[in-house]
């Protein structure tokens, strides 16, 4: 991807992994990634967001255990900017695209040509609320219930802190792939 940062172990692409990142492994994952924003602050070459994602709906492809066996949700937070002399060809694109049409996987380079401000791994975080009050959990618990693996479980135990989930089912029954919404801009 042109618009994150080279790869590196110090830094990743602001909620993106760098690609190629030079000592990581994954397995291979099925279901859905459930990710949402919660607040964007758009300036005149800079947009900066704040959202939130929940690893709930996956489970690996060879084990078919769950990504997470506990409530997942993580905060994220990206600075993208436009170079200096680019314009963004699709600034005045109608974006009114059903939810669940078009490719799961963007066939063109939807950030271009805008820029990921590279962040360090290490980078301290701000003191936040508990885990049961912030606003990334409380709509992470939405898409617990979603995920039919996890359906009507507490997520919290009674300290309020997330709770060993036990998967119900497992495969696509249990971690089903959903229709990607909303689509990717058409170019």
């Amino acid at each position: 991807m042109d618009a994150a940062p080279p790869p590196s172990l110090d830094t990743s692409a602001s909620c993106l992994w760098a690609p190629k990142r030079p000592e990581a492994t994954k397995p291979a994952y099925f279901g859905t990634l459930y990710a949402h924003i919660l607040e964007v602050d758009v300036a005149d070459r800079r947009v900066t967001a704040r959202g939130c994602y929940s690893t709930n709906g996956r489970a690996e492809v060879e084990t078919q255990e769950p990504e997470s066996d506990e409530l997942s949700a993580i905060e994220f937070s990206f600075t993208a900017r436009l170079p200096n002399g680019a314009t963004d060809p699709r600034e005045n694109t109608d974006r009114a695209i059903p939810a669940g049409t078009g490719t799961r996987a963007p066939q063109f380079d939807v950030f271009y040509p805008w820029k990921f401000d590279a962040v360090r791994w290490d980078k301290p975080r701000p003191a936040q609320s508990p885990f049961k009050d912030r606003p990334c959990t409380q709509w992470a618990v939405d898409k617990l219930n979603q995920v039919p693996a996890f359906s009507g479980q507490s997520p919290f135990a009674a300290d309020g802190y997330p709770n060993e989930l036990t998967p119900k089912m497992f495969g696509e029954e249990g971690f089903p792939t959903l229709p990607q919404t909303p689509a990717w801009p058409v170019p």
